[in-house]
């Protein structure tokens, strides 16, 4: 993949999942029109950092990769409704996460999270969280905040306790 794919401005999907891509040209600013960006199962360590002037993004697919990090301007992306970031290499999240509020789900299983930023409870859109598969030990006091959070997987992390805002989340249906 080439800095070429910058002239493609009217590319409103870009699907180059199940490749053996090791890097993606920073010129993917030029798709300002891109909505849906699958890049799963590549062996990919990096995002470009242009990758957050996709302001018009709703779907970032970026699972089973070795991805290390996320943008730490991932916020910018506000009309993001999905991002799947399942089976990489993740740590932490950056604080910006917060800022997405149309985020609707949010796949981070099988990760290396062992902390989430407070921020992760102004999600007010999110309806299902994976977080299942992690390193986490604890959550963020505002974590009981999720007010529209449907589906919450946690299991197999190595957590011993739970925020007291816990019980908070009245529409949950499915805690794994």
């Amino acid at each position: 993949l080439t800095n070429d794919i910058g002239g493609l401005s009217e590319l409103r999907e870009l699907v180059l999942e199940t490749n053996e891509l090791t890097e993606i040209p920073e010129a993917i600013d030029n798709l300002q029109k891109l909505k849906i960006l699958n890049i799963t199962s590549n062996p990919l360590i990096l995002l470009p950092s242009s990758i957050i002037e996709l302001t018009n993004l709703e779907e970032l697919l970026i699972s089973k990769n070795s991805i290390i990090d996320l943008p730490e301007n991932i916020g910018n992306l506000t009309k993001l409704t999905r991002i799947d970031a399942s089976y990489n290499m993740l740590d932490t999240l950056p604080e910006s996460i917060g800022s997405l509020n149309n985020l609707t789900d949010l796949f981070l299983e099988n990760n290396q999270i062992n902390v989430l930023p407070a921020s992760v409870a102004d999600l007010s859109s999110l309806i299902e969280l994976k977080l299942n598969n992690n390193k986490l030990e604890i959550l963020p006091e505002s974590f009981g905040e999720f007010g529209e959070l449907i589906s919450l997987y946690l299991n197999h992390n190595q957590l011993n306790t739970l925020p007291e805002n816990f019980g908070n989340m009245n529409n949950l249906q499915r805690l794994y």
